[in-house]
């Protein structure tokens, strides 16, 4: 009767091919021995203060990619360091997303007028570059400086637009 595990002496695992298992059919293919064993030794980067391990020709993966786009790995490319590639004028859910990344959830905010917890950014009014955009059929104004935004919370943001009770004109601001 034929055995039914490797060939390879002390492998109990099951036969798969020419009498090896998985694993030493692996090694006879692609080494020639079903016992030769590569170990892999892990180098770090050859930049002198990066410390993670090689990834190919001498450099960590983001080494690499900066030296095969830039040609050089030290190189700090075009638009490095100053997070996400980011609109000269966003959108108006674009510069609320843009809060959210550079300011965390409104809701880690106390509500600038209550003191209660926050819920939304709002935008204060008054930017002399207001940026008007349609959403929903309505008119909305907004600004791209954060500074001009507050966390609050739902009753105080809608006390201070007043957007339930007055109608906002063509250009986005509220009629009298």
């Amino acid at each position: 009767m034929v055995p039914k595990t490797c060939s390879v002496d002390a492998c109990e695992a099951p036969k798969y091919c020419r009498g090896y298992c998985i694993k030493h059919y692996g090694r006879w293919r692609s080494h020639g021995d079903p016992l030769k064993v590569i170990v892999q030794t892990k180098t770090p980067c050859i930049v002198e203060s990066c410390e993670l391990n090689q990834h190919a020709k001498g450099y960590c993966s983001a080494h690499l990619y900066r030296f095969q786009k830039y040609g050089n790995p030290l190189v700090d490319g075009p638009g490095r360091g100053v997070g996400r590639k980011r609109m000269a004028q966003p959108s108006y859910t674009g510069i609320h997303k843009r809060l959210f990344y550079d300011k965390g959830k409104a809701s880690a905010h106390a509500c600038a007028d209550c003191g209660g917890p926050a819920k939304e950014w709002s935008y204060d009014g008054g930017c002399p570059n207001e940026i008007y955009e349609t959403l929903a059929k309505q008119p909305i104004a907004y600004s791209v400086d954060q500074s001009r935004y507050s966390p609050r919370c739902l009753s105080c943001h809608r006390t201070r637009d007043e957007s339930v009770n007055r109608p906002r004109g063509k250009d986005g601001r509220f009629m009298s």
